[in-house]
């Protein structure tokens, strides 16, 4: 399937960790966006805050700026997945690093009774790994300031200040694939999901 036909879920969520445990992480903001026909489309979002089973961690705190305050009568994860999950549909899902995102909603999936997300996944911070091999740091920031996009101060580190810059990269990196002849979702989804490298379907084109 062709990238411009395609309907795209960018996400993004916001985590605490119990202090009892802090591998497990408890979501506190879920934030969606969708492509389609390769643009962006601001009519089609998903934003809630979360309600978590324990008190937000300072270190939490300090990264997301998401308050115990803020989320007292925020409705509860078990309430807002299913609502984001219908909102995703069969689209596939992009998000900076979306292993963890992807780690941390599938988890939440399975204890609420679902089943993991079956969706394609893409990962633009892999994206940049192929794109820019020789770039020692991904990170959002990073690859925020090196494309040149802009981005309010006030918006990052919340799930839909992230969800759009990444939505922003994303489509850069579309536009450069498509210049490298890479055209096909499953191309890209093979760049994101093994070590294959941009030069692995470029030869694929001459033939």
């Amino acid at each position: 399937m062709g990238i411009t036909e395609t309907r795209f879920i960018v996400f993004d969520i916001e985590t605490t960790n119990p202090p009892e445990n802090y591998k497990k992480h408890e979501i506190i903001e879920v934030g969606g966006l969708e492509i389609m026909g390769g643009k962006v489309n601001n009519k089609r979002t998903f934003h809630s805050l979360v309600k978590p089973p324990c008190q937000i961690q300072p270190h939490n705190y300090k990264v997301s700026g998401i308050s115990d305050t803020m989320v007292k009568d925020a409705p509860t994860i078990d309430k807002v997945l299913p609502l984001f999950i219908s909102f995703v549909g069969d689209a596939p899902l992009v998000a900076h690093n979306i292993s963890f995102d992807a780690k941390v909603l599938n988890e939440n999936l399975v204890v609420l009774g679902y089943n993991q997300l079956p969706n394609s996944l893409l990962c633009t911070f892999v994206l940049s790994k192929k794109i820019y091999p020789d770039e020692k740091s991904h990170g959002l920031d990073t690859v925020i300031e090196k494309l040149g996009i802009r981005v309010s101060s006030k918006g990052r580190h919340r799930a839909m200040g992230d969800v759009m810059a990444t939505a922003e990269i994303f489509l850069r990196f579309l536009d450069i694939l498509r210049q490298r002849g890479i055209v096909r979702l499953e191309d890209i989804g093979s760049l994101c999901s093994t070590d294959a490298k941009l030069e692995d379907f470029q030869q694929l084109k001459l033939f």
